[in-house]
């Protein structure tokens, strides 16, 4: 039954990479291609746009207010009366009235609230923006983790497709000595199943090949039936002290965005305080309007005049409403420093766990390497013994197996490196 599954498994993997069209891919294309694609990483940069539009808009309140006015209007006749409202008479009124004005308004102190508002614009547009490369930073880390897996994948395909051979060969040995009558019919039956099990194992590889590989044609936006074929050339580690990476996490845009909102909540705190200082502003107003109804009788004629002035105000209500607003924002401000320390402790945590995961694995590969080396030695003793009589064929699975598994253990210890390696970038954010 395994067999026949097997078989399946490997037509219809066949199949499909007969129709695939293979792309020979690096890291930083598929990078390209996935931010070009990711539909939040498009709603973010939508946000930087409209972050910085909301600044331009901010920075208008430092411009002077212009306003024009133009009323047009029908007037009735009067009516004059006593005190008493006694020998009450109807004065003739010019019926036809209008006013033109035009006045200039330029805000000189309004208590920082202008200023610190165009701080705190400022601030969501670098908030903006660095969430953007945040975002960038996911998008690339979930393509790296399909692209690694696509590398350990082909890796152990690599080896599974060279032990295959191997076995092949060792079969067709046993075969001819038994057809020499030098061992049993039990050794082909033993090494046949091995290499059948090798059959399956490499089935089940290519399956998940092909299922890695679909995920990674949908984070890149590109056909499904694009065969992906990675860079060879994976991430190497290097030699660089962890306090540079420690300073590089202080410096992540997820430390940045806490410490721009921290910033924020200062600032607010500061327009929180506008209301309880006088605001000064310039008003320059030049008005035409007619009649001329305050004289009695009144004068069907226009009249023009200006004013220049210096405009004081002060909110004496906020003395005593302003205080909890401002007491509000000055916990807040507590909170968002509490963050920064939160998120500068968890950043510089996530660079030391992936600086000393990498170190290590460096060391286990060097491991991995010997074990390789002694398990080809291993393998090449009994084969030979067992070629000539002085070794059993369970002496020889457990040589094919073990050359297997130490192969495979290496194959994934570079991959291991690279992974290490690029989880510290990410850390860091600089992926």
């Amino acid at each position: 039954m395994n067999l026949k599954i097997a078989t399946a498994l490997t037509l219809s993997a066949l199949t499909t990479g007969l129709n695939a069209q293979e792309r020979p891919m690096t890291l930083d294309e598929m990078f390209s291609l996935a931010e070009a694609s990711n539909p939040t990483l498009v709603v973010a940069k939508s946000a930087a746009i409209e972050a910085e539009r909301s600044l331009a808009s901010a920075k208008t309140a430092k411009t002077p207010e212009v306003e024009f006015n133009l009323s047009l209007s029908l007037l009735g006749n009067a009516w004059v009366a006593d005190r008493d409202f006694s020998n009450g008479m109807n004065v003739e009124m010019p019926h036809f009235g209008n006013m033109l004005s035009l006045a200039v308004t330029q805000v000189l102190y309004a208590g920082g609230a202008i200023k610190n508002s165009i701080t705190m614009a400022e601030l969501a547009r670098d908030v903006a923006n660095l969430s953007v490369d945040a975002q960038r930073q996911a998008v690339r880390s979930i393509v790296t983790g399909y692209y690694l897996d696509l590398c350990q994948l082909r890796n152990r395909a690599l080896v599974i497709e060279k032990n295959i051979d191997q076995t092949r060969k060792l079969v067709e040995d046993i075969e001819a000595n038994f057809q020499a009558g030098t061992v049993l019919r039990s050794d082909v039956t033993r090494y046949e199943l091995q290499l059948q099990s090798l059959l399956l194992s490499q089935t089940k590889t290519r399956a998940a090949l092909t299922i890695t590989n679909r995920n990674l044609t949908e984070a890149l936006g590109l056909p499904a039936d694009t065969r992906i074929v990675p860079d060879t050339a994976l991430v190497v580690a290097s030699g660089v002290a962890e306090d540079h990476w420690l300073a590089m996490a202080d410096e992540s845009q997820s430390v940045a965005i806490a410490r721009k909102r921290s910033e924020m909540s200062a600032m607010q705190t500061e327009i929180s305080r506008a209301p309880l200082r006088p605001s000064v502003a310039l008003r320059i107003e030049d008005k035409l309007e007619g009649p001329i109804t305050y004289e009695v009788p009144t004068l069907d004629k226009n009249v023009n005049y200006y004013y220049a002035g210096v405009m004081i105000s002060y909110n004496i209500g906020a003395l005593y409403k302003q205080k909890r607003v401002v007491a509000q924002s000055r916990e807040a401000e507590r909170t968002a420093e509490a963050q920064l320390a939160e998120v500068v402790s968890q950043c510089r945590t996530r660079a030391h766990a992936a600086y000393v995961s990498l170190q290590e694995s460096i060391e286990n590969r060097e491991t991995h390497v010997k074990s390789v080396q002694l398990a080809h030695e291993n393998y090449d003793v009994v084969h030979y013994r067992y070629l000539n009589g002085m070794a059993l064929i369970t002496d020889m699975l457990d040589a094919s197996n073990q050359q297997l598994s130490a192969e495979l253990a290496l194959a994934d210890a570079d991959i291991l490196i690279a992974y290490n390696r690029l989880l510290l970038l990410a850390s860091v954010g600089q992926l």
